[in-house]
Order: C-alpha cells, then sequence, then structure tokens
C-alpha cells in the first residue's frame, strides 16, 4: 500500500500556484528527494496550466476590447445617421449652406476615423475634443442659417 496519494497530491501542487517543489514537499510533510523524484513532470504540467490561464484571460480581454469598440462603431453608426437627416432637413429648408454641410462631415469623418483606430492623428492636428468642438461649430452654422437663403453661397 502506498504511503502517498501521488495523482492527489501531483494534482494540489500543479494547481497551488508559485510555489516552489521544495516548499510544497516542506508543507506536505514529505521527504523533498522523493517528491523530486516523484514530481519530474509536475512542473511542466504547471507550466502548462498557467500558460493557459493566461491565454484564457488574454481572450477575455480581446473579446471585450471587441464588444467595446462594436459598440462604439454603433454609437458612430446612430450619430451619423442622425446627423444626415438633420443635414436633409436643413438643406430641404434652405438653410444649409454646401461649405457648412462639406465641413461638418468632413470634420465629423476624421473624428470617427480616429476614434476607431484606422486613421492617426498628425503631430500638427488638434486634439479629439477640439476636433468634437470644431464639429459643433460646423453643425450650428447649419442649423443656425437663416430661411429665406435659399442655402445659396459664392464658393
Amino acid at each position: 500500500m502506498a504511503k502517498y496519494d501521488w495523482t492527489a497530491l501531483r494534482r494540489k501542487y500543479v494547481t497551488s500556484g508559485n510555489k516552489s517543489l521544495k516548499v510544497f514537499a516542506l508543507e506536505e510533510k514529505i521527504p523533498y528527494g522523493l517528491v523530486r523524484k516523484k514530481a519530474a513532470e509536475w512542473n511542466r504540467k504547471k507550466r502548462n496550466i498557467s500558460e493557459q490561464a493566461e491565454d484564457k484571460v488574454l481572450e477575455k480581454v480581446t473579446e471585450k476590447k471587441v464588444y467595446d469598440t462594436l459598440k462604439i462603431n454603433e454609437q458612430h453608426l446612430d450619430l451619423s445617421d442622425k446627423i444626415v437627416k438633420l443635414v436633409e432637413k436643413e438643406i430641404g429648408e434652405g438653410r444649409a449652406r454646401p461649405k457648412d454641410v462639406a465641413q461638418a462631415l468632413e470634420i465629423l469623418q476624421r473624428v470617427q476615423r480616429i476614434a476607431l483606430g484606422i486613421d492617426k492623428p498628425k503631430p500638427d492636428e488638434t486634439g479629439g475634443k477640439e476636433r468634437l468642438n470644431k464639429f459643433v461649430e460646423a453643425m450650428n452654422k447649419i442649423a443656425d442659417k437663416p430661411k429665406g437663403d435659399g442655402g445659396k453661397e459664392n464658393v
């Protein structure tokens, strides 16, 4: 009859975190030399379990990042749809000047492309908050244009 349950000891060691084999043997009151002979493959198995755990954590972090990116994309698409409807309304009422509409759409596209990681800001380009403020100003120009002008402009 075996004095030690080596299967249970292997499982306990492999799942024990960062303990060394020597510390584990002391805690289990087993002679280190005996454990070392029996545990030749335990460290490899322990590393494999740690690597698998790290892979799972990385997978979950990646899934979260993908979910967050998709959420941002949905928000941008919803916002873009609302802006297009607003611009169409302003154009229909003769309040939008083509230059203002083009400027607003250009700024919106740039903000979206940077937010999605498609483009990187240029060194001389203003920050995201400033770009957004420029976009709001451009949209305000569209919305504040008085009726009856016909949206005509000398470009």
